[in-house]
């Protein structure tokens, strides 16, 4: 994928733990993503990353990551 000067993408992530929170963080970081929704089953979680970025909301239902509508999705495979 190749980003413009002004491109802007929106993203959503599922999962707010040691790697989800770090993604979530750069994405919001980077002035090229727009983070949009963050999905975590603990509220602790949610409510952390509900301060993440302005206007970014956060569910427990991974399900309503998908309902964004116009976000950027990927497949990040992990070997654990």
């Amino acid at each position: 994928m190749t980003m413009s000067d002004n491109a802007m993408y929106r993203i959503g992530t599922i999962g707010y733990g040691n790697m989800g929170s770090d993604w979530a963080k750069q994405f919001a970081a980077d002035p090229h993503w727009e983070l949009v929704r963050v999905c975590d089953r603990d509220a602790g979680r949610r409510e952390e990353a509900a301060q993440l970025a302005p206007g970014v909301s956060v569910c427990e239902d991974a399900e309503a990551v998908h309902g964004v509508g116009s976000l950027f999705s990927g497949y990040f495979p992990l070997n654990l």
